[in-house]
């Protein structure tokens, strides 16, 4: 007859080799998954770079291509992936695990404000290749020159416009992954309101510290998501799964590589401005004392979520005037 601790160790035998299996299984899903972003960055990296060995393009003119920039970028993260895949452990497997759970109940919400957002930058993006992306730019951009002829305006619309189908395209992924994040873990009031006080902010250090550079584009109020989600899972990191703010921190990472390294046509100053704003609006508004997620917001917070959303959809409306009238 075997003896209970004998069944007891075969149980924690079987539950160790289960263990080991999901682990190796997840190391190989990480492998296969960097392989193909490396074959991804590859490709980004290889045409502009047959451009340049032939003499098209010079060397300073290889790092304005975004392409370039962005395959660099996604090759040595790749590679970063592949080396971390061999020494993933138990507990990267029960962090894993965590946040598949956490992302399965991120699909329970409907981010209908960051829809409606996304509607009004792609609403303008479809007028501004009308008249050439150049002259929408020169309409409603951050022109400073004209900022400081008195056209303050173009501190709000520059945030609706885009340079090119790339640039709106990465942005609006953004803004759907971070939007749907917020709507997730706090009233959904925060998200225009955070967007639309970091685009403003991001605006205002574009003008003080790019004075030269014309800049369009959403990333700084996209940053200020970021900064606000960051005070929330250091603040509610009992009730987040581990790798969240981790997560962002990496991204914060990498953005400041791709910002560092695409310096020549990167407003790095928008994206610091917007970075502070919701990093500061996080800290007045996501108390340490309340645990409690998703955060609940005051009537004056939900008021005022409310208000910027209305003014997101003016500004947009407003910058789609001033591209049909350029």
């Amino acid at each position: 007859m075997e003896s209970s601790g004998s069944q007891d160790q075969l149980e924690g035998d079987l539950e160790k080799d289960a263990m080991a299996t999901a682990v190796e299984d997840y190391r190989r899903a990480v492998r296969k998954e960097a392989l193909k972003e490396l074959w991804i960055g590859v490709l980004l990296v290889v045409v502009p770079l047959l451009f340049f060995l032939s003499g098209t393009i010079s060397f300073q003119e290889l790092f304005r291509i975004i392409y370039f920039v962005l395959g660099a970028v996604v090759v040595a993260f790749s590679l970063w992936e592949l080396k971390r895949a061999k020494t993933l452990t138990v507990q990267d497997w029960l962090e894993h695990q965590q946040a598949q759970i956490f992302a399965e109940s991120l699909n329970e919400t409907k981010p209908y404000y960051a829809w409606l957002i996304l509607g009004c930058l792609i609403a303008v993006g479809f007028c501004q290749p009308v008249f050439d992306a150049k002259d929408s730019i020169q309409a409603a951009g951050l022109v400073k020159e004209k900022v400081w002829q008195g056209e303050w305006w173009r501190l709000l619309t520059c945030t609706t416009l885009h340079a090119n189908f790339l640039h709106i395209w990465m942005n609006g992924l953004s803004l759907l992954g971070l939007g749907k994040l917020i709507e997730s873990l706090a009233n959904r009031c925060y998200l225009p309101l955070v967007f639309l006080l970091s685009a403003i902010s991001g605006s205002f250090f574009s003008l003080i510290l790019l004075p030269n550079a014309t800049s369009v584009g959403a990333s700084g109020g996209l940053m200020g998501l970021i900064g606000f989600l960051v005070v929330i899972g250091l603040r509610r990191k009992e009730r987040l799964p581990i790798n969240l703010s981790r997560n962002l921190l990496v991204n914060l990472f990498l953005i400041g590589v791709i910002g560092l390294v695409g310096i020549q046509f990167i407003d790095n100053a928008a994206h610091v401005g917007g970075l502070a704003a919701g990093f500061l609006i996080g800290s007045l508004t996501v108390s340490k004392a309340d645990h409690q997620v998703p955060i609940v917001a005051h009537r004056f917070t939900d008021s005022f979520g409310l208000i910027s959303l209305l003014a997101i959809i003016g500004i947009s409306a407003f910058s789609i005037v001033l591209i049909f009238r350029a």
